[in-house]
């Protein structure tokens, strides 16, 4: 069993704090001497001893300014590799990279770019990582009042549209919807007729499609028929309790809308615990890749204060993408984009209620930033995917807990090995935010498996917080002392360890419970996770498979992004006493990984 040592700290100018974990509790202590380095005098050190012990070890040296470092580990006889990881706490600004000596070797060249590093990919395949929202979408929920204040006043009287009378929706009932078309850069009317209406007790859903893409008069290369739309609402909304999407995401963050003090959002009398679901050809592109869908807060606000408002509480999922199986002669939900597409269902309501929790109730009209929402809603993906039987974010058959197969190529977490030291906080744009949803969904399982599942998300999205902080309350809801920054580096030490299945539970390093997967509950639903080991994820350097973390050879002279870790190999098939120099900034944090070579 591993053990946790607190080693002892001589501090001559600054505190300093070295977690060990899985030594020989009989080795000596560390001893290491600390001398204040400042930015002028960086011709001091700080010198560290390490000593291995038995198994697998990790350890995290904290500093807090720049620093020349002196960094001394004795591994003993047997071999083993070193691997460094280094960690921008700042969770807003980039920092410059760290530059490593090995000790006992000729002086390494300037910092360059990492021979791999060169093949990994430059375009993003998006039927392997479809995006699930638009950043016009995503910005405005994250600001909507602003919005709302750049609407030129004159412009906006001109061109008001009287709100729609209020009635419930029925079955053929014809009407017309705003959305927007990314390419034109323009709102655009999209003609679409009611396709089910589905009521349980009080909740009411009503599922829209485009007319250019039913199956009876569209003109889109792949029409939507009423099985899929039956099949769409059955997932959603259907009759009893605890069985469908709206009960098992409710139960964790809550009503999706209800009673609020803002004019400018639609009444919750209007609601009237209805929500609608548009299907139509996002983009109007014809594509079979590309937004899987998107909640527009947009569409909560009365067309008094936004004119291409559709005064509903609803999102919208692409049509093309629900009704593309794998299969032209025979769809079945179980097919890879159908699925994506009804696992989006649970994504988006996560944004909806996100929205009227956060923004409306809780933050005076400012919402999430983005990485939080996303993550959220990834998360939302991983808690529902077994109950929905989709294989979700993690790309492992729903019904199996284990870490699955080698060599997979599914889910969102091969995107993530690829481009791991990415940041976390910062949302990139384009197809690249296909690498943000990935990091975030990494980042947002880590936490998942270690602070209580879903518990710990409804903590994220119910508390006042629109940043890291809101991260930071749920772990302390949870019993966690640790802060963003440390909870970075535990989260990178255990994307190493992720092969590992010996892990404290308690350990706050674990995402590989082996078959027994992870258990939470809220109330009396239960939700389960499945185990991952990052090792089993492969991508494509150049055609090439390559599995498991991506891992540098030689830092980059690229900035360390915000809120990223960094991982490098520092040697392989070490033993003895081994000693490097390393230069950092003050802003970034080391961490250490010992393990047995593969």
């Amino acid at each position: 069993m591993n053990k946790n040592i607190s080693l002892p700290v001589i501090c001559l100018a600054s505190l300093l704090i070295l977690a060990r974990c899985g030594a020989d509790p009989t080795a000596t202590d560390a001893a290491y001497s600390l001398i204040r380095v400042t930015p002028e005098n960086l011709t001091s050190t700080n010198t560290y001893t390490d000593t291995y012990g038995t198994g697998y070890e990790y350890y995290m040296l904290d500093t807090a300014q720049d620093v020349n470092l002196e960094y001394t580990l004795d591994i003993g006889p047997s071999m083993k590799d070193v691997y460094f990881i280094f960690t921008n706490i700042d969770p807003y600004s980039e920092t410059s990279s760290p530059t490593i000596h090995k000790k006992n070797q000729p002086e390494s060249p300037a910092a360059g770019p990492d021979p791999a590093h060169d093949l990994k990919p430059t375009a993003i395949d998006l039927n392997k990582s479809p995006i699930t929202s638009k950043i016009e979408v995503a910005e405005f929920n994250r600001d909507p009042f602003s919005f709302l204040n750049k609407l030129n006043p004159v412009s906006r009287l001109l061109n008001i549209v009287p709100s729609p009378e209020q009635r419930s929706d029925n079955a053929d009932d014809a009407g017309v919807f705003y959305d927007y078309d990314a390419k034109k850069k323009a709102f655009i009317t999209v003609k679409a007729t009611c396709r089910k209406v589905v009521t349980d007790g009080r909740m009411t859903l009503n599922i829209w499609v485009a007319d250019d893409c039913w199956a009876e008069t569209g003109s889109k290369s792949i029409l939507v028929t009423q099985e899929m739309v039956d099949t769409t609402a059955e997932k959603f909304l259907r009759s009893g309790a605890d069985n469908d999407i709206y009960d098992w995401v409710t139960n964790i963050y809550g009503q999706p809308w209800g009673g609020h003090a803002s004019p400018e959002l639609i009444a919750n009398e209007k609601y009237n615990n209805s929500i609608t679901i548009l299907l139509n050809d996002i983009d109007n592109d014809d594509a079979s890749g590309g937004v899987l869908g998107y909640f527009w807060a947009k569409d909560n606000f009365i067309r008094k204060y936004f004119p291409y408002s559709n005064e509903r509480i609803m999102f919208y999922l692409d049509a093309i993408l629900l009704a593309k199986g794998d299969n032209p002669a025979a769809w079945n939900v179980t097919d890879s984009m159908p699925s994506q597409v009804i696992s989006t269902l649970s994504h988006e309501f996560q944004h909806m209620i996100h929205f009227y929790q956060k923004t409306v109730l809780r933050t005076n009209g400012i919402g999430s930033e983005i990485w939080i929402d996303e993550m959220c809603s990834l998360a939302t993906e991983d808690l529902v995917a077994d109950k929905l039987q989709v294989n979700g974010p993690r790309g492992i058959f729903y019904n199996d807990p284990s870490t699955g197969q080698p060599n997979n190529r599914d889910g969102r977490l091969p995107l993530y090995n690829c481009f791991n030291e990415y940041s976390v906080t910062r949302w990139y744009g384009g197809d690249w935010s296909c690498v943000s949803y990935a990091v975030n969904f990494a980042l947002g399982a880590y936490l998942a498996r270690n602070f209580g599942g879903a518990a710990f998300f409804r903590d994220v999205v119910q508390n006042g917080f629109t940043d890291y902080n809101a991260v930071e309350y749920a772990l302390a809801r949870r019993g966690s002392q640790d802060g963003f920054s440390t909870i970075l580096r535990k989260w990178a030490v255990s994307n190493l360890l992720s092969n590992k299945i010996d892990l404290l539970l308690n350990d706050s390093y674990k995402y590989n419970n082996s078959t027994a997967g992870f258990t939470n509950s809220i109330g009396s639903i239960k939700y389960k996770l499945g185990s991952i080991n990052l090792y089993n994820y492969e991508y494509a350097l150049a055609g090439n498979p390559h599995a498991g973390p991506y891992i540098y050879t030689s830092i980059p002279r690229n900035p360390l992004q915000p809120a990223s870790n960094i991982y490098f190999k520092a040697g392989t098939s070490l033993a003895g006493k081994q000693s490097w120099s390393i230069r950092m900034d003050r802003n970034v944090r080391m961490s250490v990984v010992v393990k047995d070579p593969p």
